[in-house]
């Protein structure tokens, strides 16, 4: 079985983390803020996956701490579950059509870090944050933490979903 748990205590927070792969039943998501609950709960809903998150953090600074530990812990237990990556195609995209708007997705699992983003859109606040330090907190931490390449293009739209 494809599963992990993991966990990290530093003075900003701490985490405890647990994915399965191969269980697509909905997991309890407590990160802090209901924004990132959110974006996690759709991530595991549409990726097929289970997932399990408690993190205490010093939301009262702010939540990029959370934000960045929780990207760092899920992209540890990725590569905890992926192991070898065999059976993973080395390259990968996927375009999300939302509302009206259109956006692409490309990764290589190269163990090579690299990150690319190409997205426009208004300055949108929500909970206190702009909406590209969620994205990008949770990206490039998940690109550290398992060494790929992500390329991500907005190709059109005002959503910033």
């Amino acid at each position: 079985m494809r599963s992990s748990t993991i966990s990290r205590k530093t003075g900003e927070t701490d985490i405890t983390l647990s994915l399965n792969l191969d269980d697509s039943t909905p997991g309890q998501i407590c990160s802090g803020n209901g924004f990132l609950d959110h974006m996690l709960n759709l991530f595991q809903i549409h990726g097929g996956i289970h997932l399990d998150l408690d993190c205490k953090g010093d939301v009262h600074v702010d939540m990029h701490h959370s934000m960045e530990d929780i990207a760092i812990v899920l992209g540890q237990a990725l590569v905890e579950c992926l192991g070898d990556k065999k059976g993973i195609e080395r390259y990968g995209f996927y375009f999300v059509p939302m509302d009206e708007a259109l956006s692409r997705v490309c990764i290589d699992f190269s163990n090579r870090i690299g990150f690319v983003w190409n997205v426009s859109h208004p300055a949108l606040v929500i909970f206190g944050f702009p909406i590209y330090v969620y994205a990008l907190c949770i990206v490039t931490g998940m690109c550290l933490a398992i060494l790929v390449g992500s390329k991500y293009f907005k190709k059109r739209g005002y959503d910033p979903y």
